[in-house]
């Protein structure tokens, strides 16, 4: 039986994509798999061994030393394949592969870009950064033995420099308790935003402030930075908000079910442009009418299955009059729900991209 080891200083533990994903799906074919990463005890997850590695919090101390517990964890395990998900421990990739150790890098991000907009990065230096951090992608991307990406931007970076790459789409996982009834007693007056971080560049301000023109309530869901909810609490359309801090997916289910309008409106970024937010998938499996910034991407799924709103204003009174216009329109709504949900289920399953996981995994081995 192959030893798989699915490596992570800087996602939670419950990540869906590495744990609910990657490592239930080849779990479930046989292989040994442990996950590495930041958490307080060991545990065993549907026989997938999680191995806990110090969870510091401040920035610094994770990529500096969470990073190398890390790699010592993982190598204790002396598995056959590291499966790495952070652009932090590429230099232990690299290490791996010195030790002749098969290497795959998991891009979750267009990083270099992402880069050009982190408001803790002094503006003055980003672009160096990101051009550093690019080269040394690319460098150890060239001599690892495969790369898994989450889009086709990303998978034709990568594949210029290592031809082993291959597209993994963060498609839902379909089971029935995700698949919501549209029509749901359960609703309250309230509209949703879930993601991983809750930040500038997620449109965070000017949501919040498009609160201030809509009768309703907004429930807010994933990682809040201090300092940018500090700012939050002080406009009055925060009185109108509910925010339940990084939530389980099964707590995901349950926020999905008791609302009106699934909500992913971003500031343009390069990063942005060029990917497609899960949290469309999971809206539209949920029965939720979406309300979404536009870019070519989530254009294709809204156009194609008429199962939201694409928006280009960031103006709050803007985006409150689009929000309010469809809360105002139940039957609308009810079919924009019945729409998404059924072009999940029917094109967009993880189901598809689990094969092509398993088969990536049987032609590295």
């Amino acid at each position: 039986m192959y030893k798989i080891c699915h490596m992570s200083s800087q996602h939670p533990d419950s990540e869906p994509r590495i744990l609910l994903k990657e490592c239930v799906s080849l779990s479930k074919v046989g292989y040994d798999v442990s996950y590495v990463v930041r958490k307080n005890n060991d545990e065993i997850f549907q026989g997938i061994k999680i191995v806990a590695v110090k969870n510091r919090k401040e920035r610094y101390k994770r990529m500096l030393l969470s990073t190398f517990d890390t790699y010592k964890q993982a190598l204790r395990l002396q598995a056959d394949v590291y499966h790495i998900h952070d652009p932090e421990l590429l230099p232990y990739a690299y290490m791996l592969k010195l030790k002749n150790k098969v290497v795959i890098y998991d891009v979750h991000e267009d990083v270099p870009r992402q880069i050009l907009g982190k408001e803790w990065i002094p503006k003055q230096f980003r672009k160096i950064i990101a051009y550093i951090v690019e080269k040394i992608e690319d460098y150890v991307a060239a001599r690892v033995d495969g790369i898994v990406t989450v889009t086709t931007h990303i998978a034709n970076r990568f594949s210029k420099v290592n031809k082993n790459t291959v597209i993994l789409y963060n498609y839902p996982i379909i089971d029935d308790s995700k698949i919501l009834p549209v029509a749901n007693s359960k609703k309250k007056h309230q509209i949703l935003y879930i993601s991983s971080q809750l930040a500038k560049e997620r449109a965070i301000f000017e949501i919040v402030d498009a609160m201030n023109y809509i009768d309703c309530k907004l429930v807010l869901a994933g990682r809040l930075d201090d300092e940018i909810k500090k700012k939050l609490v002080t406009n009055p359309g925060w009185k109108k908000t509910e925010y339940l801090g990084y939530i389980t997916p099964q707590k995901a289910i349950e926020v999905i079910s008791e609302s009106k309008i699934g909500l992913f409106i971003f500031n343009p970024s390069l990063n942005a442009i060029n990917g497609i937010s899960t949290k469309l998938f999971e809206y539209m499996l949920g029965g939720l009418p979406v309300v979404i910034s536009e870019i070519p991407s989530s254009k294709e799924v809204i156009e194609k299955f008429k199962c939201g709103i694409l928006i280009k204003t960031l103006v709050p009174k803007e985006i409150a009059t689009i929000i309010s216009e469809l809360l105002n329109n139940p039957q609308l709504m009810e079919e924009m729900g019945h729409n998404g949900q059924k072009a999940v289920l029917n094109y967009y399953s993880w189901a598809s991209e689990e094969k092509k996981l398993i088969e990536f995994y049987k032609k590295l081995l």
